[in-house]
Order: C-alpha cells, then sequence, then structure tokens
C-alpha cells in the first residue's frame, strides 16, 4: 500500500507473533464524511508494540508547523503515540514523539 506522495506505508509489530496489528479504509469514516485509516491491534501481551508508518519520501516539510489528526478509540482509554522520524542522525532533533496521555487523561 502507498500514499499520495509515493511513499509506502504498513504496520509494524513485536516480532514474537504476540502483537497484530491490521489496517483497512473505513470508508465509513463519521468525521466528515471523509475515509479514514481504521488500525486494529493487540497489545495486550508484557512488551509488545504496533503501529501504522507512512513515509513523506523525500518531501520538504520544513515549511509547516503543525500537524493534526483525528482519532477515535474502539472504547476509551486506548493508549497510544503519535511520532515522527526523519533520516537524520541527531536523536535530539530527527525524532520527535507525542503520548495521548498527555493531552487526555487514562487515553
Amino acid at each position: 500500500m502507498g500514499n499520495l506522495w509515493g511513499g509506502s506505508t504498513g504496520t509494524f509489530s513485536e516480532t514474537n507473533g504476540v502483537t497484530r496489528v491490521t489496517m483497512s479504509n473505513d470508508k465509513t469514516a463519521p468525521y466528515e464524511g471523509i475515509a479514514c485509516l481504521k488500525l486494529t491491534y493487540d497489545v495486550s501481551g508484557s512488551n509488545t508494540y504496533g503501529g501504522y508508518f507512512t513515509e513523506l519520501q523525500s518531501h520538504n516539510v520544513s515549511a509547516y508547523t503543525a500537524i493534526s489528526f483525528w482519532v477515535k478509540g474502539a472504547v476509551g482509554g486506548e493508549f497510544f503515540k503519535v511520532e515522527l522520524k526523519n533520516n537524520g542522525t541527531n536523536v535530539d532533533t530527527s525524532h520527535a514523539a507525542v503520548y495521548i496521555k498527555d493531552f487526555l487523561p487514562g487515553g
């Protein structure tokens, strides 16, 4: 699967086979009638993880000052983070992460 900029998209998960992440393009999006990405995952095991990625290829997005997501959990209380990375080698400037619990206590 790819995105509109020609970059790869997909899912990733813990390698011991415990975490399962599936992805579908939900055409019944409740947000302004726009199709959305629906992720289904199980990270209930100890030290498991899973997620979704999309590559921006070599597009320069430095002119942007914000990024916005609309997120809705299945039942409430879900825990997740949004993480951005670039190809830089400086770990202080090539990576940023925001946890939902920092903005919504309890997920």
